[in-house]
């Protein structure tokens, strides 16, 4: 049943599970482990310590479908590239490539590749550190910022209520009276010449 079917029994892809298998048994050697994950078994990594190092182990022309997924590769062996390290973002300080050359296949290599692996872990671990350290700095600039300039800028206090001597507030409560009272009579006028009814009786009284 096709459903059934061995993934890894192409040549190429039996030659790619050797080389990735010689590699973890080399980086078990020095504490590092290795990971495979996916289906395909694209997802590879290597942890130094506590640093993940991603590897690319494929054909140079390999990529993924349209939905992003790896795939297994049918046929016989064939040119194998091995890329160290993230696809961006990656530190200095060590080789990132390494590919089959004539009469100097990865497998002749696989010492050297690890130890440059290690050399990975290493280098992405110092950078991870700076830039956090780069973070916190900043993180510390703009937060001494924000404290003076709080301590400069004069803070903005609600207007104190008004004291009014007692005279003074005795004053104002007769006029606000008065002031209501003088409304009440202006309601009553307006609503009195609204009444069409009410109007001579009202001027009349007026005069």
């Amino acid at each position: 049943s096709p459903w059934n079917k061995p993934l890894f029994e192409s040549g190429f892809e039996k030659r790619r599970l050797r080389i990735l298998n010689s590699l973890g048994l080399g980086m078990a050697k020095a504490r590092a482990r290795i990971e495979v994950r996916g289906k395909a078994g694209r997802d590879v990594s290597v942890l130094v310590g506590d640093t993940r190092v991603p590897l690319r182990l494929d054909h140079p022309l390999a990529e993924p479908d349209r939905q992003g997924q790896w795939q297994v590769r049918q046929g016989p062996a064939d040119t194998l590239r091995l890329m160290i390290g993230p696809s961006t973002g990656r530190a200095d300080g060590y080789q990132v490539f390494w590919e089959d050359v004539a009469d100097d296949p990865l497998e002749e290599r696989l010492s050297a590749v690890a130890l440059e692996i290690l050399v990975a872990g290493e280098a992405e671990f110092r950078a991870e550190a700076a830039r956090a350290h780069a973070r916190q700095l900043q993180y510390r600039a703009q937060l001494a910022q924000t404290m003076e300039r709080r301590r400069v800028e004069p803070r903005k206090q609600p207007d104190p209520p008004i004291a009014f001597p007692q005279q003074g507030r005795q004053h104002l409560l007769t006029q606000a009276a008065e002031w209501r009272a003088a409304q009440d009579v202006r309601g009553f006028v307006a609503a009195a010449l609204a009444r069409s009814d009410a109007t001579q009786s009202l001027m009349a009284w007026a005069t």
